[in-house]
């Protein structure tokens, strides 16, 4: 496979993917603008806590079967083998009922415990059983969810997962706080919004895919002994997303995790291509893996973290800026406390993306340590540092731990990267994207401190930073025409079809 098929087998599959994530992402965004301008930043940060609670028990009550059986289908879908696909999801999906309504119970039966004892957060008790009966939905959604991505259907996984589920989500959700009902009636809409998706997406997969189930001849133990490192690693991705909240839950109190995750979820958005990139990623460079063709792979590595870069850094020069104003716009006044973290943990997002796709790399080649050994440094890390710092500064020593631990873990990801496939993806044109946004950033910095603008003016300086950064990226040449052009074609080829 030549690397200009390969990249445009990237972006063909990445615009449809895209597509989905921007739907799911404003989605997510939009219901929780809604829910921290309604409930305000008590409430919402018990029900911050109490989705960190139960995100954290599905994602560790799936057992990383959702990383896991994709694989196990992609592989016996290549050879045709419809009977093993047929086990490989009977028994994930047995697994996932059982360990999942084990977990609800459990956290069920110690919300009082959870919410009194830890948190001391009296008003944390009912949601939390409320949506502790909601984990066996969602890790049935997240499996059945899993079966598309082994299916290689990017349009299906799509819709199911971003206008699907998280249209539901902010219909009812946003439905509920908007007719005066309080985060007990936000955590019943979410658990409604979960309940309601679960069998429109599992029949849609059965009606798709006519494999059917088959419990009666199951193969357990091959699937649970694969998937025990990938569920390291997905409970080590979620204690990175979470930690901070709960940690500061516990340690400060539901205001600071309300305010903490506001600018998170911003922060995050620096994020989206790698997730993007990394979904149809993984694939082609499997492909390219066993073939043996390293070359071609960090072709394009290089290429695709070019891309990222040179397409996140306006975005992620936005929020470092202008923190407040993008705050308040989004979120209201009561919130700019998040401003200092939003700027914080936008510099740890950027690193993440001058990383690249590593994460997907090792996951294509079969390499879960190495990329086990990265979670688990940036976990320790972000442990440790937060009890370090949160009773000190609060939120800001929260981001600083992310900040610390992400620039930690992703140095020795990229350190693997360079001994296992000698992939450092930075050059010049990688230079001359970076020059072109610190030039385009110090700019607007000057024009901000002269005319000291308010809202609207600071959203057309934001229009105007990136205007002169894509001009400076043209002119020095860090955008190549012929990318240029490749993208375009990708586009057309997508718009038309």
């Amino acid at each position: 496979m030549e690397s200009n098929e390969a990249l445009e087998k990237i972006g063909k599959g990445s615009m449809i993917v895209f597509t989905g994530f921007l739907a799911g992402t404003v989605f997510q965004y939009l219901y929780k603008i809604i829910l921290a301008r309604f409930l305000g930043p008590e409430s919402f940060g018990v029900f911050v806590l109490g989705i960190a609670i139960i995100q954290s028990a599905t994602a560790i009550a799936l057992l990383g079967l959702n990383e896991s059986v994709p694989r196990f289908i992609s592989f016996h879908r290549g050879k045709n083998e419809l009977e093993k696909i047929r086990r490989t999801a009977s028994t994930g999906l047995l697994i996932t009922i059982f360990s999942s309504i084990s977990f609800s119970l459990l956290l069920f039966v110690l919300s009082d415990t959870i919410a009194l004892t830890v948190f001391e957060e009296a008003a944390l008790v009912t949601p939390l059983k409320i949506l502790a009966i909601s984990i066996p939905a969602l890790a049935s959604i997240k499996f059945f969810l899993s079966l598309f991505q082994g299916q290689q259907d990017a349009v299906y996984s799509t819709l199911m997962n971003d206008f699907l589920w998280s249209g539901a989500i902010v219909l009812l959700v946003t439905g509920s706080v908007s007719l005066g009902y309080s985060v007990e009636g936000a955590a019943a809409a979410y658990l409604a919004a979960a309940f309601l998706s679960l069998p429109i997406i599992a029949y849609t997969y059965l009606r798709k895919y006519d494999h059917g189930f088959d419990f009666s001849d199951l193969n357990t133990r091959k699937l649970l002994v694969f998937s025990w490192p990938l569920f390291l690693i997905s409970a080590l991705s979620i204690l990175t997303r979470w930690y901070d909240v709960l940690m500061l839950g516990w340690l400060t109190g539901s205001v600071d995790s309300g305010i903490y995750d506001v600018a998170y979820s911003i922060a995050g958005y620096g994020a989206l291509l790698i997730e993007v990139v990394g979904f149809m990623f993984m694939p082609v460079i499997s492909e390219l893996y066993a073939k043996k063709n390293t070359k071609r792979i960090r072709e394009i590595y290089d290429l695709a973290t070019r891309w990222m870069t040179l397409t996140t850094l306006p975005v992620i020069a936005g929020m470092l800026i202008f923190p407040r104003e993008i705050i308040q716009i989004l979120f209201g006044s009561d919130y700019v406390g998040a401003a200092l973290p939003l700027s914080i943990l936008s510099l740890a997002f950027l690193f993440r993306v001058f990383k690249g796709p590593a994460e997907a790399t090792f996951i294509s080649m079969g390499d879960n340590r190495k990329l086990l050994a990265g979670k688990t440094v940036t976990s320790v890390l972000i442990v440790s540092l937060n009890l370090l710092l949160i009773p000190i500064y609060g939120t800001k020593g929260a981001a600083i731990s992310t900040l610390i631990a992400f620039i930690a873990g992703d140095t020795l990801l990229l350190y693997y990267m360079r001994r296992k496939l000698g992939i450092l993806p930075y050059d010049l044109k990688f230079l001359q994207i970076f020059v072109s946004g610190a030039i385009a950033s110090l700019a607007v910095l000057i024009m901000e401190g002269a005319l000291n603008p308010g809202l609207i003016g600071s959203v057309l300086l934001g229009a105007v930073l990136v205007t002169i950064y894509f001009t400076l990226l043209y002119l020095i040449g860090g955008l190549k025409r012929r990318e240029v052009n490749k993208l375009k074609r990708v586009v057309l080829e997508r718009l038309n079809g």
